[in-house]
């Protein structure tokens, strides 16, 4: 699965790629009634048990496929590059935010609350700490 991964390039980008791989890995594993980000991940499963690899393991595993990139190097701009998708997300769930509030939302299970239109705010959060977390590393004053 990682090599096919690998070998399909949505962005032409090999780590907005790995992002989007990755990325499943921050959300909750159950749909939580009372949280306000309507996606389903990985987080909180039995990664061993599922023999799915973690996210410093699909790190590792993609720098072995992929050799442009040191392990060392993915480390360092996985953050980035998640904080900037889920950037994406929060603009796209604003949009279909004020689809909703418009009236002319698509989907009849969205509110303003809840389902995507409900993410925005968390979603947002979770980039702002990723940024915080893992923020890129700055070598001489450059990114």
């Amino acid at each position: 699965m990682l090599r096919s991964a690998q070998l399909w390039q949505l962005n032409q980008d090999p780590l907005t790629d790995l992002a989007n791989l990755s990325m499943v890995h921050l959300f909750p594993n159950v749909l939580d009634i009372g949280s306000k980000i309507d996606m389903q991940g990985l987080r909180g499963v039995d990664f061993p048990a599922l023999r799915i690899p973690t996210e410093p393991e699909l790190l590792l595993l993609y720098s072995q496929i992929n050799r442009t990139f040191a392990h060392s190097e993915l480390l360092r701009w996985s953050g980035f590059y998640l904080s900037f998708l889920l950037f994406k997300n929060v603009v796209i769930a604003h949009g279909v935010k004020e689809r909703i509030i418009k009236q002319v939302s698509s989907s009849s299970n969205d509110t303003v609350e809840g389902g995507v239109g409900g993410m925005v705010e968390n979603v947002l959060e979770m980039c702002e700490k990723m940024l915080r977390e893992r923020p890129p590393i700055v070598n001489n004053g450059k990114l």
